[in-house]
């Protein structure tokens, strides 16, 4: 006679305990904030923006160690239809899960699958991907489970129609993961079997009750666990957002324009253009809420030379109470001209602007000024920076410079720890620290083991001007980049330099020993002792 399977066997509750599904709903309006955030962070959704917001990528994972990609991707979606039939199906399988295994339970599952799906995910494929397909596919995975463990508890019929019903909707999932980019069928199966896994042991409280004893409190510690490692998958996410929007915003696509004939320069695709008019003679191209740009190659007889012309605007800006920060000199390629930085209080928020004002051929003067809200200022210029670096006067093309170069390898990776460090040492060298520093703080969070970067820090908070000198800060950052790779010489030089800076003599000459005897051959930190010494 056969044993029959005692929780298998086990009748359900007379009164079955009905409560509302809060963790399901928890997790639907995180989705779709995730998916609200990440569309207004870019107005839009494509590879990059999603790497910026939290999806998973393999190079970032394994490299830089950000581990709560894991949890973070499943948050995100790569479009609208994407979320909904995610959205929809966590509506219904949610609700379905937790109803039996209860709140704590469903959310370990949840978690399991996500983030066994993302590792799965992770260990075959290389490309980006998000979404909560694989922690829903532990959902159906835990719903299998249960369809055939505890099959006594349904009806032959409705155990029929739910199987069939699994069986269409796994299938509309797998031909998504197919068809749609970003989407990982590995991501698919990794969440199922976790969600399996799972669902055989944890016990579905709801409908055979609780068990009590120490495997209840494993229960509460774990679901804490998971709710608390999702919380904060989702808070690194927004913080490398906000530390990788420079790197969205200099990565965009440019599109050129010539105009006036012999002015040609980039703007990020998409802007939208006004051409001159009667009454206003200038080229804009706008992008509504973020920037606009202005434009024109301004004849000889309108202004003598670039230095006449930024004496007009300083006097015009004073006439309109207009707030002058700054007035330097500019190099673009081979032209040297004026900038001219200023905000503007408005009713609703403040406006900073820069101008440019660069000298070509035949005396024309090539105007170029870049306008947007003063809390994206620090975020947008580099994209000025860049755009600027475009503009192009008369018929035959500028031969390429270095600056040229080092921006098209930027705008080609913008996650290329070496062109960021080359970009930040120009800033540098042109005395903007805090955008320098920003650059660098920014690859970092990306390459936290990148050598060189750690040691452009300690260059920077040792030779720039206050705030922004920081030589005990600096001699940590030195100190850290020797760690990754002690045989470099210009590191234990960086180090010499930053505890001179800090008033450690001593160490700062031991420093440039170790220097010198790293590299005989190179006069400098011999120099650098021979100073030291004295």
């Amino acid at each position: 006679m056969a044993t029959a399977d005692p929780i298998a066997s086990t009748p359900p509750p007379e009164r079955p305990v009905v409560t509302k599904p809060i963790a399901s709903w928890a997790l639907i309006a995180a989705c779709g904030a995730a998916f609200a955030a990440a569309w207004h962070f870019s107005r839009g959704l494509d590879a990059a923006t999603l790497v910026c917001c939290g999806a998973k990528d393999r190079d970032l994972i394994l490299h830089s160690r950000q581990w709560w990609r894991l949890a973070s991707a499943g948050f995100l979606h790569a479009d609208l239809l994407h979320l909904a039939v995610n959205l929809f199906a966590l509506w219904n399988l949610g609700s379905l899960i937790e109803g039996l295994w209860g709140t704590r339970r469903f959310v370990i599952i949840y978690a399991a699958a996500l983030v066994c799906g993302n590792l799965a995910s992770l260990a075959t494929t290389v490309t980006v991907s998000v979404g909560a397909s694989g922690a829903i596919f532990g959902l159906f995975g835990a719903l299998v489970v249960f369809a055939v463990r505890h099959r006594r508890l349904l009806l032959p019929k409705a155990r029929n129609r739910l199987l069939v019903h699994l069986a269409i909707v796994l299938g509309v999932n797998v031909a998504l993961g197919i068809t749609v980019p970003f989407i990982d069928n590995a991501a698919h199966a990794g969440g199922f079997v976790a969600g399996i896994a799972a669902a055989l042991v944890l016990r579905p409280v709801r409908v055979l009750g609780e068990s009590g004893g120490p495997a209840d409190l494993l229960v509460r510690l774990a679901a804490a666990a998971a709710m608390v490692g999702m919380a904060g998958s989702l808070a690194m996410a927004v913080r490398h957002a906000r530390m990788s929007e420079w790197m969205r915003v200099i990565g965009g696509e440019l599109e050129p324009h010539r105009l006036d004939g012999d002015l040609t320069l980039s703007v990020p695709k998409g802007w939208r253009y006004h051409p001159p008019s009667e009454s206003y003679r200038f080229h804009v191209f706008v992008q509504p809420d973020v920037a606009f740009i202005v434009t024109r190659l301004v004849p000889p007889k309108e202004g003598a030379d670039v230095a006449s012309a930024a004496a007009n605007i300083r006097r015009l800006y004073q006439e309109q109470q207009i707030e002058l920060i700054a007035s330097r000199e500019i190099t673009v390629g081979s032209a040297t001209g004026i900038e001219l930085l200023s905000r503007r209080k408005l009713d609703t928020h403040v406006e900073r602007n820069r101008t440019v004002l660069l000298p070509t051929p035949l005396g024309r003067i090539a105007y170029v000024s870049f306008n947007c809200i003063e809390s994206r200022y620090k975020f947008l210029e580099v994209l000025f920076d860049r755009v600027l670096h475009s503009v192009r006067v008369g018929p035959t093309p500028r031969v390429a410079t270095g600056d040229d170069r080092l921006w098209e390898k930027v705008a080609e990776d913008p996650r290329d720890p070496d062109a960021a460090v080359a970009l930040a040492a120009r800033y540098a060298r042109e005395g903007r620290a805090e955008q320098a520093e920003r650059i660098l703080l920014a690859t970092l969070e990306l390459h936290p083991s990148h050598a060189e970067s750690h040691n452009q820090l300690a260059l920077l908070y040792t030779t720039a001007r206050p705030p922004h000198r920081r030589p005990d800060e600096a001699v940590r950052r030195a100190q850290k980049a020797i760690s990754l790779q002690p045989d470099m010489p210009r590191y234990q030089g960086t180090l010499a330099l930053a505890y001179e800076a800090a008033g450690d003599r001593g160490r700062a000459l031991a420093a440039a020993r170790r220097a010198a005897a790293l590299a005989p051959d190179d006069a400098t930190y011999a120099d650098l002792v021979n100073r030291l010494s004295r």
